[in-house]
């Protein structure tokens, strides 16, 4: 971003006269995460006040924030951010009517937040039990849209690898050597009017009018899923298919150059430009009952930056295989959270 640029977006909002759509300039693209990235596919860091559309001195909200308005969601609350840190493990929340405050239950931390509608919100919060997400959700800090209380020099944090909220200054955009402070955004609206599923099932499995499961091709796969949930990435494929038993993922950075275990294949999954390589073994996979263990899954994740063609998931075997992505193959959805 030039000099230039940066000065007029930042006194811009400083005087409340910034556009509806400046924030959207910060980000030239978002992955499939939500997350805020630059024109060659690189997290950007960013200013709270930037993320967030408000006035840096006073908290105040002035304009869209950067998922609003690049027609992304919206900028998480700090309140949201603990219910997906809860929904990986963590102990997570007890309304402050649950605690007695002179009893505070070890681990739980009061957390007094601001939100842009200046609502207050309070709770306590317990992210033990965490289990870190793989990739960038696990490696990176996320601004939540909630300013600590009312001191609005800080705002509320997630932190990806701990599960933990903190709160981090908002003019700041680095943290340490290590970590930045990065937007994700939540709750966007499907670019399609339609689905072309005529029923979903407990499963999540797309279904015609006749309750049959419904193949589509891997482009009309990626649209289908409703508001809330999405077409799975082969690593979250793998990641389940070890849950039903399979030896699963090894990491690039556990398996030594030519000495690959047996039975273990590489895939390298893209989207949209970003790369994930891991070995998988369906070894020891106990194929679970119903259409989940019947059929094959597609998964958003292509092979080569042409998305030529598609990774599936054999729910029968629980091995991975790919497919040109204009072939038909049933689909199932998964929560956002």
């Amino acid at each position: 971003m030039s000099y230039a640029k940066y000065f007029l977006l930042t006194f811009g909002i400083v005087l409340g006269v910034v556009s509806a759509h400046a924030a959207d300039s910060l980000c030239n693209y978002f992955d499939e995460s939500g997350i805020c990235r630059d024109a060659n596919r690189s997290i950007i860091h960013m200013r709270h006040y930037e993320a967030s559309g408000t006035q840096p001195s006073t908290g105040e909200k002035v304009t869209l924030d950067a998922c609003e308005a690049a027609g992304k969601g919206h900028l998480p609350t700090i309140r949201e951010f603990a219910m997906e840190s809860q929904a990986k493990g963590a102990k997570g929340i007890l309304e402050i009517s649950q605690v007695d405050p002179n009893h505070i239950p070890a681990g739980y931390d009061k957390i007094t937040s601001i939100n842009a509608n200046d609502k207050e919100d309070e709770f306590y919060f317990n992210h033990d039990g965490y289990k870190q997400p793989a990739g960038d959700l696990g490696n990176n800090w996320f601004w939540s849209a909630s300013v600590f209380g009312n001191e609005t020099s800080f705002a509320y944090i997630l932190n990806g690898e701990s599960g933990s909220l903190k709160i981090g200054y908002r003019n700041d955009h680095i943290h340490d050597d290590m970590h930045g402070y990065v937007v994700r955004c939540i709750g966007a609206a499907k670019a399609h009017a339609e689905t072309p599923c005529d029923h979903w099932d407990q499963n999540k499995i797309c279904r015609g009018t006749d309750g049959s499961i419904k193949p589509l091709n891997q482009d009309e796969a990626r649209k289908a899923c409703p508001t809330g949930t999405h077409l799975p990435h082969i690593r979250e494929l793998a990641k389940e298919a070890q849950a039903h038993g399979a030896k699963g993922i090894l990491e690039m950075d556990q398996v030594k150059p030519g000495g690959i275990p047996a039975g273990y294949q590489y895939v390298s999954r893209f989207s949209q430009g970003s790369q994930d390589e891991f070995y998988y073994s369906a070894e020891g996979y106990r194929r679970p009952a119903g259409d989940l263990g019947d059929v094959a899954f597609w998964s958003s994740s292509t092979n080569c930056p042409d998305n030529s063609e598609g990774y599936y998931l054999d729910g029968t075997s629980g091995s991975i295989g790919r497919m040109l992505f204009v072939y038909h193959v049933p689909v199932r959805c998964v929560s956002d959270l």
